[in-house]
């Protein structure tokens, strides 16, 4: 099947793995697929928990260890959107924050997310995967473009952010 029909996100680690989201080959919605760097044939690195009626996958990060990364999980229950943690040593994930817009990620351990029309940023453990202390806002007003669920915001792996100031969504 053609997996790479429409893709609209991807990340790439350090090890030379791709992530990218792509339409399903068998059924409907958006997964991740991963494929070495130098070429091969992609192959699912998530599925869609239909328990939480997910309908896509997008915007992968990989946190620094190249194996764990984040994404956004879009659903067609509002209240089941979130950014989830997958692994590319299993399908298996588990949602770290709720969130109608993809997260990413700052060194050391930071998680930066939009919240209303704000960007916070909240310590990100990298033992457990699971998020501490409060989170604090870094910015406001962010914009984001909700059909995409993208924030208007990316981060480096230097620390360098860039923001884009817009009130609302688009």
């Amino acid at each position: 099947g053609d997996t790479a029909a429409i893709t609209a996100s991807g990340a790439w680690n350090k090890d030379d793995t791709i992530l990218f989201n792509a339409r399903q080959t068998s059924g409907a919605g958006y997964v991740l697929y991963r494929v070495a760097a130098n070429g091969g044939t992609p192959t699912p690195a998530t599925t869609l928990d239909e328990s939480r009626a997910e309908i896509a996958h997008y915007w992968p990060r990989f946190l620094p260890d190249g194996r764990h990364f984040i994404y956004l999980a879009q659903s067609a229950k509002p209240e089941n959107q979130a950014i989830m943690l997958g692994s590319l040593d299993s399908k298996q994930a588990h949602q770290v924050l709720t969130s109608e817009f993809a997260a990413d990620f700052a060194p050391p351990n930071y998680l930066l997310f939009r919240r209303g029309s704000a960007l916070f940023a909240q310590t990100l453990n990298l033992a457990t995967f699971q998020l501490e202390g409060e989170a604090v806002r870094i910015a406001d007003p962010v914009g984001a473009v909700s059909t995409t669920g993208r924030p208007g915001f990316s981060v480096s792996d230097t620390g360098v952010l860039a923001v884009w100031p817009s009130v609302g969504t688009y």
